[in-house]
């Protein structure tokens, strides 16, 4: 039985493709290296009193929910990387996909 999207949700859906382009072409043109320089520029400002660099920084880095300082050592004492997050939201997405279709 296939279940009904309600607009806003198909809006959703459709939107998602293009937004997925413009965040690929996003990540080409910004570099790890180049979003390192703006941290450290943010970072600058931050302690140069500018509330709006320091809104930012907290943004990104603390965030609602951050992750604990003791989860950030032991994924630093397993040389944990971004790639294993990666692999795991997509074998993740994978998996409650295939739950979804069947």
């Amino acid at each position: 039985m296939a279940v009904k999207k309600n607009k806003k949700e198909r809006a959703v859906l459709e939107r998602c493709p293009i937004e997925r382009e413009y965040l690929a072409v996003l990540v080409d043109a910004v570099p790890l290296k180049t979003w390192q320089l703006v941290g450290q520029a943010a970072a600058k400002a931050a302690i140069e009193g500018d509330a709006r660099a320091r809104e930012w920084l907290t943004h990104h880095l603390i965030e609602t929910d951050p992750m604990r300082l003791t989860e950030l050592a032991a994924d630093k004492s397993l040389a944990h990387t971004a790639y294993e997050e990666i692999f795991k939201e997509e074998w993740r997405r994978k998996y409650c996909r295939a739950i979804r279709l069947s």
